[in-house]
């Protein structure tokens, strides 16, 4: 099939439902980007991460406002305990938590005790992560203990911007597998919690993309969102190797205007399917409303 082809049968089967999907604001309304997204506030526990992806804009800007002083240093996580003892009160719209670290073995504790007390102050809480699922086992038991029943304040949104594993060792190298992430989804899912997916940044050319996504949003109990992987060039941690070239030729090919709107196409009356603001830019989508909003 030419690259610049693709079936129509089977972009149908991977929009799904038909039903019109609209995401606009009124003229005036405030405009989202980035995490403001997902949430109107953000919430973290420790500076830097284990998982040490080779894209993370937490690290560079760790690097930019000397908190670290080595690529090297990022993968030494510190615990901040003033934010771990930190008094959560009620806050208008969704906590995103974590966002600019994750939710480690190292971290674990201090992150359930600051999502508890969120959670007890009656804040709608959006947990972000690459999960380990021992720790998602852990959480959802240690939720159940606490609530009794699968609390709707809770949506679990798990990264996974590609399921061949090849891929993710070589950008996430010390986060989880793809097929552990997936099992983790499932064994929230079966909880009776929401989960949906973040393919930011996605890490395949178009038509694994196009594949992954599809297989996702037939499996999620929220949306799946879309998004390119940004500032590369500011970001990007090479091996050193012949890799460094044929991964980000990969990522590349998602980033053409043409494979952009290609994949747009596939999904976009797909209810299930969400696009993040480098999605909307090159596309001139219009912008999301703040969560709250919605």
């Amino acid at each position: 099939m030419n690259k610049r082809d693709f079936n129509l049968a089977a972009a149908d089967e991977l929009r799904g439902d038909k039903s019109e999907h609209v995401s606009e604001i009124e003229p005036g309304g405030k405009r989202a980007t980035g995490t403001k997204e997902w949430a109107e506030h953000s919430a973290n526990v420790a500076l830097g991460c284990i998982h040490d992806c080779r894209y993370c804009y937490a690290r560079a800007n760790a690097l930019r406002f000397g908190k670290i002083k080595s690529v090297e240093e990022w993968k030494n996580e510190v615990i901040n305990l003033d934010a771990v003892v930190k008094h959560q009160g009620k806050r208008k719209g969704v906590i995103m938590f974590p966002t600019a670290h994750d939710i480690t073995d190292k971290t674990f504790d201090a992150s359930m005790a600051v999502l508890f007390r969120m959670l007890g102050a009656g804040n709608k809480v959006l947990v972000v992560s690459k999960p380990k699922l021992d720790l998602i086992d852990s959480m959802v038991s240690q939720l159940k203990r606490a609530f009794h029943y699968p609390t709707d304040q809770l949506t679990f949104r798990f990264t996974i911007g590609t399921l061949y594993r090849e891929v993710a060792e070589y950008w996430e190298p010390g986060a989880p597998s793809p097929e552990e992430r997936v099992a983790a989804a499932e064994l929230a899912i079966k909880a009776g919690y929401k989960v949906g997916f973040s393919m930011e940044p996605a890490l395949d050319p178009t038509d694994a993309l196009i594949q992954t996504a599809g297989k996702l949003a037939r499996f999620t109990t929220d949306q799946v969102w879309i998004g390119t992987m940004n500032k590369i060039d500011l970001r990007w941690v090479k091996e050193g190797t012949d890799r460094d070239a044929k991964m980000m030729a990969r990522v590349e090919d998602n980033l053409k205007p043409e494979n952009m709107r290609r994949t747009y196409y596939v999904f976009h009356i797909n209810p299930k399917v969400e696009w993040k603001d480098s999605y909307r830019r090159e596309l001139n989508l219009p912008a999301l409303p703040t969560p709250s909003e919605r």
